[in-house]
């Protein structure tokens, strides 16, 4: 029953639980660290922390919501209308029903309340391991195998089987139509999920003690990562991206080499040499490190990514880490915007130069495409190189700043975006020549409210139309180019880059919230999320607005049943509306990018009542009335 089979991929998924809903009864520790094997690719590992307890609060009013919401109905809508015949849609409503029921029987939040871990070393090497609530844990090992055991009588092909290894046990279903299993294992106060019961069994005798294995804590380089980091409070993060890649390679090297060795040809083989060669070019990371901690309202996160031995010897590396850092980033924002986003770039003409490279001599017809790209640019009289990347420099500069208009979706925000250019005079001649190519469509003139030479204001008559009468400003002034939507907010710009205004440098809110950088930098950033949720739900909550132009037919039943799902999601984003403000940076040192990334949050305030309503009680009330009122 393909039911079954979607229903057991859906406990899988289900069962990670976000890190916020994790109860901080104690502080707990890195404890299942230990059962890490070395090699392996992927680690993540959280621990609870009383300084989150009020994360865990704010985030209770967000599942709140969700489970209120009703969505749940939809979803079943959607699949059932794609179910062939009645009996299949009754059936379909009777597992999920049950699926349901089970599904309330366990505490999905207390299973990660103390400690909770997933680590990938391979696809039959993998675990999703918790320490749980200890008044929970009987409770909710039965409600598992609760749901284990339904599956096993959904369907003849599956079957439930107990077993016990070093003093633990696992509840193994196995499938008839795959080899992969799913497994319930669990000793002491431990319990986790693999897709392969001798994974389970590795695990139980880690726990116990009674297994000889290299740990991941233990290797060289995750000590050499970890003595880079923060000890860790929250959570710890670990990704052997070399080793992602060459398995990735190695994969489609066997695909090449099984088609020669069967002497055939059906394409297989060519994809993958694409594949290889792709991956062997961006195989430039060895690993990535991360650890997180609370301090008061905020979250810090620092993380490590260390550059291979060859990466130097790439051009996508080239691309990225010859790009020169930027100083001076804050002389460039005004004290008056919301936020900013600053990189140093990418080096678009070695980019280019790479992936015409990599269509060359990956490609059958790679030498073909780039002919007619050449004729294409010659018949047009433009060359991409010279006329567009040669006067970039790569550096960008996003800024924001609140807007004056009210529209359904919050309130609107007005944004500069600068690029960092080598030849003032080139860049604006180029610049403008192409725009106007599209003179047929745009409309441009002299934009007289830019406080420097050179600006032209652009229009379009459906941008003028769905864009509330909107204008593109753009020029060229001392090194950069400038587009915008606001002309205001250009010359907002160009005071604090001339030094005649206060740049965000003085606000005491950034000061305060921001990670102010000193020195040259490789990435910077602030937003003010302070109504991010609201302003999300806003813009969902207007969905329905969408129905009207979708037509009532079975075809368009589930694009209908979408929207209704958007329109239903917007009490839930609203919730998530408890963050103050985010900002982050980072730094090109030697071999390593390193970062920095802080999350302020506002504080919890206990309600006496929720403030979502109950959407699915009301519908089920509402049928209720509906149908005593048919029986009069």
């Amino acid at each position: 029953m393909t039911f079954v089979r979607i229903f057991v991929m859906a406990i899988a998924a289900s069962s990670i639980v976000p890190s916020q809903l994790r109860a901080a009864d104690q502080p707990g520790k890195f404890t299942l660290a230990r059962i890490v094997p070395a090699g392996s690719l992927l680690y993540h590992h959280r621990v609870a922390n009383p300084e989150r307890e009020f994360l865990t609060k704010h985030w209770s009013h967000v599942w709140e919501a969700l489970r209120k919401s009703g969505i749940e109905k939809d979803i079943m809508n959607m699949i059932t209308t794609r179910t062939p015949t009645e009996e299949d849609r009754a059936d379909f409503e009777k597992h999920w029903t049950q699926a349901a029921e089970l599904f309330e029987g366990v505490a999905w939040s207390d299973l990660a309340a103390n400690e909770s871990l997933v680590y990938v070393k391979s696809r039959e090497d993998c675990a999703l391991m918790f320490r749980p609530r200890t008044e929970t844990l009987a409770s909710n090992v039965q409600g598992l195998i609760a749901i284990l055991e339904e599956l096993a009588n959904f369907d003849e092909g599956m079957r439930l089987d107990k077993s016990g290894a070093h003093g633990g046990h696992i509840w193994t279903l196995s499938m008839a139509w795959t080899p992969i299993t799913l497994n319930l294992f669990r000793r002491g106060d431990v319990l986790g999920f693999t897709i392969s019961q001798a994974a389970a069994n590795d695990i139980l005798a880690a726990l116990a003690q009674a297994r000889e294995y290299e740990r991941l804590v233990d290797t060289p380089r995750y000590r050499e990562a970890m003595a880079q980091l923060p000890k860790p409070e929250d959570s710890v993060t670990f990704m052997d991206v070399h080793n992602v890649f060459s398995m990735a390679r190695g994969f489609a090297e066997g695909l090449i080499a099984a088609e020669a060795e069967e002497g055939i040809d059906i394409g297989g083989g060519k994809k993958a040499k694409i594949l290889a060669n792709l991956f062997r070019e961006v195989d430039i990371i060895d690993y990535f490190a991360a650890t997180e901690e609370t301090d008061g309202l905020k979250t810090l996160a620092h993380s490590v990514a260390k550059m291979t031995p060859e990466a130097r010897s790439k051009k996508l590396y080239k691309a990225v880490a010859n790009q020169k850092p930027i100083t001076g980033v804050l002389e460039h924002v005004p004290a008056s915007a919301s936020g900013y986003s600053a990189t140093s770039g990418i080096d678009l003409g070695m980019l280019y130069s790479w992936g015409k490279d990599m269509l060359e001599h990956n490609f059958d017809e790679g030498p073909q495409w780039l002919a007619r790209w050449a004729e294409w640019q010659q018949v047009n009289e433009f060359n991409l190189q010279d006329e567009i990347l040669s006067w970039i420099d790569g550096s960008m500069i996003g800024i924001t700043f609140p807007g004056a208009i009210q529209t359904g979706f919050g309130s609107s925000q007005d944004f500069v975006f600068k690029i960092k250019v080598n030849d003032d005079a080139k860049a604006r001649d180029s610049f403008f020549r192409q725009l106007d190519r599209f003179s047929g469509t745009l409309t441009m003139a002299p934009a007289a409210d830019v406080n420097a030479e050179g600006f032209r204001s652009i229009t379009n008559p459906m941008m003028m139309m769905m864009m509330m009468g909107m204008k593109i400003t753009v020029g060229v002034d001392k090194g950069w180019l400038y587009i915008s939507d606001s002309a205001p907010a250009i010359n907002k710009c160009l005071a604090t880059a001339a030094g005649d205004a206060p740049s965000i440098a003085t606000d005491e809110r950034y000061k305060r919230e921001g990670i102010v950088p000193k020195g040259p930098v490789n990435s910077a950033s602030f937003a003010d999320t302070s109504n991010a949720g609201q302003e999300l739900a806003m813009m969902f909550g207007m969905a329905p607005m969408g129905l009207m132009m979708i037509p009532p037919s079975p075809e368009a039943k589930p694009i209908r049943s979408i929207l209704g799902i958007m329109s239903k999601l917007a009490p839930v984003l609203a919730e998530k509306n408890f963050e103050r403000s985010r900002s982050s940076i980072c730094r090109l040192e030697g071999d390593r990018w390193v970062s920095q990334r802080i999350v302020n949050y506002k504080g919890y305030t206990p309600r006496k009542k929720t403030e979502v309503p109950d959407l699915a009680k009301q519908r089920e009330e509402k049928k209720k009335v509906k149908s005593s009122l048919e029986g009069l």
